[in-house]
């Protein structure tokens, strides 16, 4: 299962109406290539081979790209989380980590691969799913 537009803008409303903040798209074309570039592919191949990987480029490009007017780390955070939980897979971290972790992604203190790396080290299986 996948996240369209529409249902990262509901999920960054319901976020912004339960934790404060602004609302509204500051630029709509960074956030149509936010949610597009873990789903490309090149020469038929896709870029991002498993869910994992998507969910974490998901993650990583909503932060990076500042699409929304207000609360980008926490909207890549939940669209992680939700298409993880989307396709069987739990995120487990303490939320401290997690914090420090997507202010450092948001102030540039890492780049894609040190926050996959970390990421994924956190994606878990959930049993029978």
């Amino acid at each position: 299962m996948t996240i369209t537009i529409r249902d990262l803008i509901e999920l960054h409303d319901y976020v912004i109406q339960k934790s404060g903040g602004a609302t509204g798209i500051r630029d709509h074309r960074s956030l149509e290539s936010a949610i597009h570039q873990p789903f490309m592919s090149f020469g038929g191949e896709p870029l991002f081979p498993d869910v994992r990987l998507q969910a974490v480029a998901l993650c990583f490009y909503l932060v990076t790209s500042h699409p929304f007017i207000d609360g980008n780390k926490r909207i890549g955070h939940a669209a992680m989380l939700l298409l993880l939980k989307l396709n069987g897979f739990e995120f487990i971290a303490p939320i401290a980590d997690q914090e420090k972790v997507m202010l450092d992604l948001a102030a540039g203190l890492l780049d894609r691969e040190e926050f996959s790396n970390w990421a994924l080290a956190h994606i878990f299986s959930v049993e029978g799913a």
